[in-house]
């Protein structure tokens, strides 16, 4: 809710441009973000939100120092988890246990509106207009082919823009890193994470990452059939393999990668 003070409109899509990001605009989502740390006691604001993928330029005009970790994961894994987002439906206190944490309240018009249309179409039409992230064409993409299909060119989208807005953003202030190496090498990667936010307490961090990072957690899954799955791969293979992993494999995944035998 932070990130969409100042958003005028619903509108098509989550984008936002530079030239949004008005002195009012910056000055009030600055405040809501310190404000965040100041509660928290810490010195550091660290947002995992996927949104952020759509905005890097209002984000960068916002946050001009900002650095933004990478982290690339195989789509036969993140598709299935999405599309389980997709298919869900939570209650309504869930949700708004989940979003009191970090209320505000000049967003909750557009943004309580956008949530009753959605909440209501999956109970009463059994449908979904949207879930996440709005990339451009959402809406009429899920008309046309449903959640599942839905999630996988989400996610595809998302990636384009989010790989193309990467281009002007500063090298210096980019780190990428992979899901699967974090599996492979946490106390390596953990270095590199730390190294690269200047860091001091590595070993705090790297005691908060082990008593997070469970290899054995498993998430939650959407079985996809083998013909939705013969329908993803052409949206998600390319640019799954533009992120530097090999060919999406013909038969559906059943399970995480790291779960397999």
């Amino acid at each position: 809710m932070i990130w969409s003070i100042g958003k005028k409109g619903g509108g098509p899509s989550d984008q936002r441009t530079a030239d949004e990001a008005t002195p009012k605009i910056r000055a009030s989502i600055l405040q809501a973000c310190q404000k965040l740390v100041e509660d928290a006691g810490g010195g550091r604001y660290v947002d995992d939100l996927s949104y952020h993928s759509l905005s890097l330029p209002f984000l960068r005009a916002v946050v001009p120092g900002a650095r933004i970790l990478r982290c690339t994961r195989d789509a036969q894994d993140v598709i299935p988890e999405i599309a389980y987002s997709w298919k869900r439906k939570p209650s309504l206190i869930r949700v708004a246990s989940h979003r009191r944490t970090n209320f505000v309240w000049s967003s909750l018009p557009k943004l309580g509106w956008r949530f009753a249309k959605r909440y209501f179409a999956e109970r009463v039409a059994r449908s979904s207009s949207t879930w996440g992230p709005r990339v451009p064409g959402l809406a009429e993409f899920n008309a046309a082919n449903g959640p599942v299909l839905s999630a996988a060119y989400q996610w595809s989208q998302m990636m384009e823009i989010f790989r193309h807005d990467l281009e002007n953003f500063p090298s210096d202030q980019v780190l990428s890193i992979r899901y699967e190496d974090l599996f492979e090498n946490l106390d390596r990667e953990c270095d590199r994470i730390a190294s690269f936010c200047e860091v001091e307490d590595i070993a705090s961090l790297k005691a908060g990452a082990h008593g997070f990072f469970n290899p054995k957690h498993v998430g939650p899954w959407y079985q996809l059939s083998q013909d939705e799955w013969d329908r993803i791969r052409s949206l998600v293979d390319p640019m799954n393999q533009l992120e530097g992993y090999e060919p999406l494999p013909e038969e559906v995944p059943t399970q995480a990668i790291r779960h397999r035998g």
